[in-house]
């Protein structure tokens, strides 16, 4: 069981990744009022580890709590654009993950600003 897990029985944002000692995020909120995002920044040490390569992998699963996310667009917006794939899991939204190697930033927006 992570540290997480013990200190924090129901953390808000929490990545279910095979790769534990790899791969890890940075989650922050950008703006104000009824134009904030989040912004979730998944990031792998592989290339650090292999002395420069990073070959694609799947990181695994972003669990975001249900009020975080419910009813919101979770796009990624690097390297590529587009929305991402989720699903409700007991009191949370699972985000799919894209193969990635080094870096993917995500986002977390109201619906109206789904377009684009």
């Amino acid at each position: 069981m992570g540290i997480l897990r013990v200190h924090l029985p129901k953390p808000s944002c929490y990545l279910n990744t095979p790769y534990k000692e790899t791969v890890s995020f940075c989650a922050y909120i950008r703006g104000e009022g009824d134009r904030t995002e989040r912004i979730i920044h998944i990031i792998s040490a592989l290339a650090e580890q292999t002395n420069g390569d990073a070959p694609e992998m799947m990181p695994g699963d972003l669990y975001l709590a249900g009020g975080l996310a419910a009813g919101k667009v979770i796009r990624q917006v690097y390297p590529e654009r587009r929305k991402l794939k989720t699903e409700e899991e007991r009191g949370y939204v699972r985000v799919t993950l894209p193969e990635m190697t080094i870096h993917t930033v995500l986002t977390v927006t109201q619906k109206e600003e789904e377009s684009g």
